[in-house]
C-alpha cells in the first residue's frame, strides 16, 4: 500500500517549541518595558509646548498662559523653604490634557485610581506627569474634568510631586525605600501646601 509513512515526535521537540516562544515573549516584553522607560524618561517630542521659570521646567501638550511663571516660582518657593534645593540643572513637569494621555504616561493603575500626578524619581530622567489642569485658576482638573477644590491647588501638586523627585534625588535608592511610604507622602504634602516645619525623621537624612 502507497502512502507516507507515519510521522512521528522528536523526543523534546515540543518542549524546545515552548522554550522558543517563552524565550520570543520574554524579549517582546523586555523591548516593550524598555521602550516605555524611554518614553517616560524623555517624553518631550510628545509635548511641543514648554516654559522654564528657575530650575522648573514645565511641559504641555496646549500652549501655556502667562499664570505659568507665577506658578513655577509658587512651587519653588515651597520646595525651597522646605530645604529641597535643585540637585540637577532642571526639573521637568509634564501636563497630559487629556485623560487618554494621562493613562498613557501615567500607567492605567495610577489614572483610574483617580491620582492627581506621579513622579519617576528613579528613572533615567526623572520626571512629574499632571493630570490636565487651569494654570490660570491654579487648579488641578479631576478625572471627571471638575476642578479640585481646596488648599490642593496646582502649585500643591507641582510641589508635592517634584518634593517626591528632590527627596528620592537626597537619599538614594535604598534610603527611601527604608522610609515608609505614608511618612513619604504626609512629608510631600507638607511640603506641597507650604508647610516646611514638618520634616523627615532625622534617622532618614
Amino acid at each position: 500500500m502507497d502512502g507516507q509513512a507515519p510521522r512521528t515526535s522528536v523526543p523534546g521537540s515540543g518542549r524546545r517549541r515552548i522554550l522558543r516562544k517563552a524565550v520570543r515573549l520574554a524579549a517582546c516584553l523586555g523591548f516593550l518595558g524598555t521602550l516605555r522607560v524611554l518614553v517616560l524618561s524623555f517624553p518631550e517630542p510628545f509635548f511641543p509646548f514648554s516654559l522654564q521659570e528657575g530650575a522648573i521646567r514645565i511641559y504641555s501638550d496646549r500652549p501655556l498662559p502667562r499664570e505659568t511663571v507665577r506658578l513655577l516660582r509658587a512651587a519653588e518657593d515651597r520646595l525651597g523653604d522646605a530645604g529641597l534645593l535643585p540637585r540637577r540643572d532642571v526639573d521637568k513637569v509634564f501636563l497630559c490634557n487629556s485623560p487618554g494621555r494621562f493613562l498613557i504616561f501615567a500607567g492605567p493603575g495610577r489614572a483610574l485610581a483617580g491620582i492627581g500626578g506621579v513622579a519617576y524619581a528613579f528613572f533615567p530622567e526623572p520626571n512629574v506627569f499632571l493630570r490636565a489642569a487651569r494654570i490660570e485658576r491654579n487648579r488641578l482638573l479631576s478625572p471627571s474634568g471638575r476642578e479640585v477644590p481646596g488648599e490642593r491647588t496646582l502649585t500643591f501638586y507641582v510641589a508635592h510631586e517634584l518634593a517626591h523627585v528632590r527627596l528620592a534625588g537626597r537619599l538614594g535608592l535604598f534610603r527611601i525605600l527604608g522610609l515608609p511610604a505614608r511618612a513619604r507622602e504626609a512629608y510631600c504634602d507638607a511640603v506641597g501646601l507650604g508647610r516646611s516645619e514638618i520634616m523627615i525623621p532625622e534617622k532618614y537624612k
